[in-house]
């Protein structure tokens, strides 16, 4: 069995992200919020199960392992 290697942090791209929120919609803790036209996460909150990097359509948020 293949155990998922949590990152150390997620990285949110800007330029990319067009706040469509579907992240959003999926966080189970939600820590995810639309401020100022700018997509926040609350790290203390997020469990990094990588959510919302796999429904981001234009994959605006990345897994980041250092």
């Amino acid at each position: 069995m293949t155990k998922h290697i949590k990152p150390s942090h997620l990285e949110i791209l800007p330029d990319i992200c067009d706040l469509c929120g579907a992240c959003i919609a999926v966080c189970p803790t939600n820590v995810m919020n639309i401020i100022h036209d700018k997509l926040f996460i609350d790290f203390e909150g997020c469990t990094y199960c990588s959510f919302c990097v796999d429904i981001c359509p234009v994959r605006a948020i990345e897994e980041c392992y250092n």
